[in-house]
């Protein structure tokens, strides 16, 4: 469902910019070719990206027209998404873990987002402070999954329900003797 009104405006600003100022093939300066502006939700407020995107302009130089963006532009949220990955991280913590509802976890949002000045975020569990320094998307996805992978052993016993008997009498037959019944 789209948005009913405009966006407030951004809380907070920050420009990011590619660590390598040379270019890999020729060695030659990288220069700024275009700057690309984005809005990213985190749970710390509205950010407004300016990412500094620079190109070789040697043109005789095999890394011409690609493009150099900032590596610490993929630890603040998916290549078009508009929600950071502490978000989506919390999302999935209480939909997967918490098993919570579309609706209890839209009111957690809005109360986690909501923040006193000087204080900080109010969420129920928060993430570990690696996800907000700069790293890489890479780096971000494997210290959530670690993470996760915690949570789960400390986590108690599974709350899922057990097979039904005649449904395992079907999944413990090989797969080409199972048949479908309508």
């Amino acid at each position: 469902m789209g948005r009913r009104g405009s966006r407030s405006a951004a809380a907070h600003e920050q420009t990011l910019s590619p660590l390598r100022e040379e270019c890999s093939a020729c060695e030659q300066r990288l220069w700024v070719a275009y700057h690309h502006h984005r809005t990213v939700v985190r749970l710390d407020g509205l950010w407004r990206l300016t990412i500094r995107v620079r190109q070789c302009v040697n043109a005789a130089c095999p890394q011409y027209p690609r493009a150099v963006v900032p590596e610490e532009a993929g630890a603040w949220a998916l290549p078009h998404g508009e929600f950071g990955l502490d978000v989506i991280a919390l999302i999935g913590q209480l939909r997967a873990r918490d098993q919570r509802s579309v609706p209890q976890m839209h009111q957690l949002l809005r109360a986690s987002m909501r923040m006193k000045p000087g204080t900080g975020s109010r969420r129920p569990d928060p993430l570990p402070p690696p996800l907000a320094s700069p790293c890489t998307a890479t780096h971000a996805c494997r210290q959530l999954r670690s993470i996760g992978a915690e949570r789960h052993r400390r986590s108690q016993p599974s709350r899922t329900k057990p097979v039904p008997a005649h449904l395992r009498a079907i999944l413990t037959r090989p797969r080409n003797q199972r048949r479908r019944r309508c």
